[in-house]
């Protein structure tokens, strides 16, 4: 490569980077492998080859190129293609780059169908790179009409999970795109109308090739599958199905349902799991996941959570006994207030449920409050944050004695019915005796928990409490550990206020009753014991979504709806107290069918038409009629008719001739269907057909003239192809009978059709289009020692460009230059004196047929003899 051709490719490489660096980079860890075919025939030319090289560079230059990313590939193709680079051959973006920069052009014909099966062949392929977990994406950009079969080949690479996209230019044909084109066609294909329009596209197809690189749904995949768990009174669980492809990070963001902060947290892309803390109790929490990859965020996986509240209708007398003493300090009791305020919170305070006393002990114990001092949360928690500090020694056997004698007794509240439980929270160990004290407790049927703190003796929490010990002796290290053991002390304590079998009973004899095509009621009888609420649950029994619902607890009835018909479900009754479901009670009814139509007739056989008509139903609120071709030769497809609930007679219409068809007829019943009632009709055969006519054929056009066909014709489709090539078509109104073809390939033979909207079969015809002229009158002037001018005339005014080519006679080594059509005259430079050259030049058409040379020869001037003069030379045309 020369000097001048390395800086002209490195400053197309810097301008490509620099105009890389203004868009966005497609941000993603998908894998894709990405196959550019680009057309290099004459019709280009050099200059707008630079265009595309540009463009080029611009869609490339937004991805992430290497072997576990993107991966890129390029075939370039005229009348043969040539792989300039293969998938793995280019492992950064910089390589990649400086291969577009240096893309030669080809030259030749226009052969698209051909190019799109030999990247099938040779680029999509293991051994050059592709990965079997990839997305594989083809990307064809062309300026002209193929010269062969595009359909076929482009739906071979559809069939091979190949997403194309096409873009054409100028004088592409929009239909070919479209056929090429993956749908929709909206994001797939492009067409502009000159070369300098490449750049206004350039943005928005990268845009949608990154999405198509990402995968359905574009940008880091959704999480699924939310799932809750260790559900507490501050905290629950969250955790989740990562999506398919690995993404950088997870947001998690949570909210109360009924209003406020929105919390957010991040977690690593390896993990699926977080406990989210600091919660309210009895709180409806609304929590989002997201994936994260870079800037982007996917759509959010959305779910709901109740923390809990110690939901249960179980009476309960709580003492809380507080250690006091000097060695707490003022700090630390006031963490001793939240801890206390956070376990007492979850329950429902109040005469017929939980009662809640403290006292609190150092040399001698004093009561704070007694059990019927707060009949609701909300008094209670302002005793508890005014708590005052009483400081002195630990006498905590002192202190158990103290309770049992003053706290829990019937004229402070003690309730003969109710659960009975003290708990102890102390930070030393005790100065007096313990285990008597605490038994005495026990033997009165009164449940102890004993929490220590820093100080405080294991051996004598394990005295204290009621066994087993994990359920109800705590010991933590510091005071600030005291809030890391609340959700679990809590649950415990609720647990203990239920008491054994303290969950909902399960309701019994569940019953079905008013039972119809939507809807059927469910009855059944509630447990003896009161519940807060009813959770009934619907499935169809071969599977669907279960449907939810909920009544009050003093409710035992529920009318089931939008269910479909002839359909059979389970049901499930559950009785809810909090968070607490019981064991299901469980039946099943199947509903109604849909009445169906009973009687239909099938008549008025045409040739393209049949009537149909049946019996109305009187519930329906329409019909629906599916009716196809039985034995059709080509897919005829599966047509659909809709009509009201009062029609009852119509007609069938845009069918084929001789041919016997099956109807299915429906009830419609809102967007719901009955069982079809199927008949058949067979339409009548065509008349013979008319004739055909072609004339004034030149090497581009031919007139097609042919006989009206009888009956009330629309209009005529007029189809043309040859051997091998895609079908074209034409389409003129049904009082014309002539058309002239035109654009039409040189020497080809062509098979013409002319058919009838309807009603009539095509006919036939068959012709070849003449020889592309050539040009004429080459003629030579200008003549120098190392230049002369050639001049010719068109051959005809239909030509799209010229190839002009010159040769030292006898040598055959041409050099060409490819002109526009305008151009008729051209200037070779650079010539040897005094040698005769051999000059040919050819037209080349809108179908890139090329004609017969045109030829000459001329001799450029001798050196001239020291007198100065110059001896003519002639040139001859042959």
């Amino acid at each position: 490569m020369s000097i001048r051709r390395l800086a002209a490719a490195a400053l197309i490489t810097l301008s490509v980077l620099a105009s890389v660096t203004a868009q966005d980079e497609c941000k993603t860890t998908a894998k894709a492998d990405i196959v550019l075919l680009v057309d290099g025939s004459w019709s280009i030319g050099r200059l707008n080859f630079k265009i595309i090289r540009n463009f080029i560079g611009r869609m490339v230059g937004v991805f992430d190129i290497g072997p576990d990313r993107v991966q890129i590939g390029l075939a370039q193709y005229s009348g043969d293609p040539k792989t300039e680079w293969h998938l793995n051959a280019h492992s950064t973006r910089q390589s990649l780059l400086e291969a577009v920069a240096n893309l030669p052009y080809k030259g030749g014909n226009t052969m698209t169908g051909m190019a799109l099966n030999y990247i099938l062949q040779n680029n999509f392929k293991p051994n050059v790179g592709l990965r079997p977990d990839s997305r594989k994406i083809g990307v064809l950009v062309t300026d002209g009409k193929s010269q062969d079969d595009i359909i076929g080949n482009s739906q071979n690479l559809r069939d091979s999970g190949i997403e194309l996209y096409a873009i054409g230019v100028k004088e592409a044909d929009e239909n070919e795109l479209r056929s090429i084109a993956t749908d929709p066609d909206e994001i797939h294909m492009y067409n502009v109308k000159d070369f300098s329009f490449l750049l206004d596209i350039v943005d928005d197809l990268t845009v949608n090739l990154c999405n198509s690189v990402k995968g359905p749904g574009g940008g880091p995949g959704t999480p699924t599958d939310l799932v809750t768990s260790e559900v507490k009174y501050y905290s629950f669980r969250a955790t989740w199905m990562p999506p398919h492809k690995p993404v950088e990070k997870f947001r998690i963001e949570y909210v109360p349902a009924a209003g406020g902060k929105t919390e957010v947290m991040f977690v690593d892309g390896k993990e699926n799991t977080l406990v989210l803390v600091n919660l309210t109790p009895m709180t409806k929490y609304i929590v989002r996941v997201f994936s994260v990859i870079g800037e982007e965020i996917s759509e959010p996986l959305e779910g709901t959570k109740n923390t809990y509240e110690c939901k249960t209708t179980a009476k309960a007398d709580i003492v809380l006994l507080v250690d006091g003493s000097w060695s707490i300090g003022r700090l630390n009791f006031k963490i001793i207030r939240n801890f206390i305020g956070r376990m007492v919170g979850v329950f429902d305070i109040g005469p017929d449920r939980v009662q809640i006393g403290l006292a609190q002990y150092s040399g001698d114990p004093k009561t704070e409050w007694h059990l019927n001092a707060h009949s609701t949360r909300q008094s209670l928690l302002e005793a508890v944050a005014n708590l005052p500090y009483k400081g002195g020694n630990t006498m905590t056997g002192m202190a158990l004695n103290y309770i049992l004698q003053n706290n829990f007794k019937p004229n402070v509240g003690l309730r003969p019915d109710s659960r009975k439980i003290a708990v102890l929270v102390t930070d030393g160990k005790s100065q007096d005796d313990i285990i008597g004290n605490s038994q005495n407790l026990r033997d009165s049927g009164i449940e102890l928990f004993a929490i220590g703190v820093k100080e405080a003796d294991e051996n004598e929490l394990r005295s204290i409490a009621t066994d087993p010990d994990e359920i109800h002796m705590y010991n933590v290290k510091d005071f600030s550990f005291l809030l890391d053991i609340v959700d679990d002390l809590t649950v415990n304590l609720c647990n203990s206020v239920k008491g054994p079998g303290g969950g909902p009973g399960t309701p019994t004899d569940l019953v079905t009753s008013e039972v119809k095509y939507y809807s059927f009621r469910a009855t059944w009888m509630p447990p003896h014991k009161p519940v807060e609420k009813f959770r009934i649950e619907y499935v169809p029994a071969a599977g669907g979504k279960t449907e939810v619902m909920f009544v009050d607890g003093k409710e035992n009835t529920l009318v089931l709806v939008n269910l479909t018909p002839m359909t059979k479900y389970i049901v499930r009754i559950f009785s809810v107290i909090g968070e607490e479901n019981s064991e299901p009670l469980v039946g099943t009814e199947t509903t109604l069918p849909l009445p169906a139509v009973t009687s239909m007739t099938v008549y008025d056989e045409g040739l393209t038409t049949m009537r149909v008509r049946w019996e109305l139903v009187g519930v329906a609120s329409g019909y629906m009629l599916i009716y196809s071709a039985l034995n059709a030769t080509v897919p005829s497809g599966r047509m659909e008719l809709r009509v009201a609930g009062d029609v009852n007679d119509v007609q069938l219409s845009q069918l084929l001739p001789n041919m016997a068809y099956s109807i299915s007829l429906f009830a419609m019943h809102r967007d719901l269907a009955s069982e079809p009632l199927v008949e058949s009709g067979v339409t009548l055969p065509l008349p013979p057909s008319g004739e055909l006519r072609i004339s004034e054929v030149t090497h581009s056009s031919m007139r097609l003239t042919w006989d009206a066909a009888p009956g009330n014709i629309r209009r005529y489709i007029v189809t043309y192809k040859r051997e091998n090539r895609n079908l074209k078509e034409a389409v003129v109104n049904g009082n014309i009978t002539t058309l002239v073809l035109t654009s039409l390939r040189s020497q080809a033979e062509y098979d013409v059709a002319v058919t009838p909207v309807y009603d009539e079969g095509p006919m036939l015809g068959t012709a070849i289009t003449d020889v592309v002229p050539a040009p004429k009158n080459l003629r030579f002037s200008e003549v120098t020692q190392t230049s002369f001018r050639a001049t010719w005339e068109h051959g005809a005014p239909d030509v799209s460009l010229y190839r002009l080519g010159w040769s030292k006679k006898g040598e055959n080594n041409f050099k060409y230059e490819v002109l526009n059509s305008e151009d008729t005259s051209y200037v070779m430079t650079n010539l040897d004196q005094d040698t005769l050259y051999d000059v040919t030049v050819t037209a080349i058409y809108p179908d890139e047929s090329k004609s017969e040379d045109l030829m000459g020869d001329q001799r450029t001037l001798p050196k001239p003899h020291s007198s100065g003069m110059l001896f003519p030379t002639r040139g001859s045309v042959y």
